[in-house]
């Protein structure tokens, strides 16, 4: 993300919070805490009218300045690309991403093969190998911030595993990439793959704190309902064809334009 606000550190770092003076935070706080770019959710099982009267007794006193900020442009920078944070530590982690075009061009199955790809991962490399701590393959869209910016897809392979495994861990990624463009998986594998996803969404949708942070998104990005049945879409990726699968591994895993990042040991 070079210098725009997405390459910024959120917890900043030991020298820049220790920099910050009581009156730039007094300044920061009137600036951003503007009801106006604010939205609160609230799961709860009192009332609607208990909650407004708690809300207004909280809240109601905020107010905020009428200064317009316009957020600047946020796209990442795409790849090939090799980042490298030598630490010192007995543990190594490997990021790879791809950056993708917005949601709406997504071709169905995309999600489907990424599952897969994380399931097979889990198998290889963690069960069999030994190798990673915690690994996966993820996929997720960001919004964008400025005006008229659209949202954009990452692509994201991980893995923590011993410094003294980095190439090995990094082969077995690779391999496995190879793996879902020459060798489709099975009808099974997918049907497992796509119920560990949905299981785990429905896992965590049961904590309150989740739901309120669910419905807060969703308004804040305009979208609809973040609970509506998934039973139609998920009955749809289970019933991806696995060639269609190997077809989206070659458009999207066989490329040369991964953004490699590795921090940890065994780096200097």
């Amino acid at each position: 993300y070079g210098e725009s606000p997405r390459g910024r550190s959120l917890g900043g770092s030991a020298a820049s919070i220790g920099a910050v003076t009581a009156e730039e935070l007094r300044d920061f706080h009137a600036r951003y805490f503007d009801p106006k770019r604010m939205v609160l959710s609230i799961v709860s099982g009192l009332s609607l009218k208990e909650l407004r009267e708690i809300v207004r007794s909280s809240f109601g006193a905020l107010e905020g300045p009428a200064e317009v900020l316009t957020p600047t442009a946020t796209l990442p920078g795409q790849g090939p690309a090799e980042l490298t944070e030598p630490m010192e530590k007995a543990q190594v982690a490997l990021l790879a991403a791809r950056v993708l075009g917005p949601r709406e061009e997504a071709p169905p199955g995309l999600r489907v093969l990424v599952d897969v790809l994380s399931a097979r991962m889990a198998l290889e490399l963690r069960e069999k190998q030994g190798l990673a701590y915690s690994l996966g393959a993820g996929l997720r869209y960001v919004p964008g911030l400025a005006p008229g910016e659209s949202d954009f897809g990452l692509l994201t392979l991980r893995i923590s595993t011993g410094a003294e495994n980095r190439e090995q861990a990094r082969r077995g990624i690779l391999a496995e990439l190879e793996r879902m463009a020459s060798e489709p998986p099975s009808e099974e594998e997918i049907f497992r793959a796509v119920n560990g996803r949905w299981g785990r969404e429905l896992m965590r949708d049961l904590s309150r704190i989740h739901q309120a942070y669910r419905i807060g998104l969703a308004e804040h990005l305009g979208g609809g309902d973040p609970f509506d049945s998934p039973s139609r879409e998920v009955a749809s990726q289970r019933s991806v064809a696995p060639e269609r699968l190997a077809e989206l591994a070659r458009q999207f895993l066989l490329q040369d334009d991964w953004i490699w990042v590795q921090a940890g040991g065994g780096l200097q």
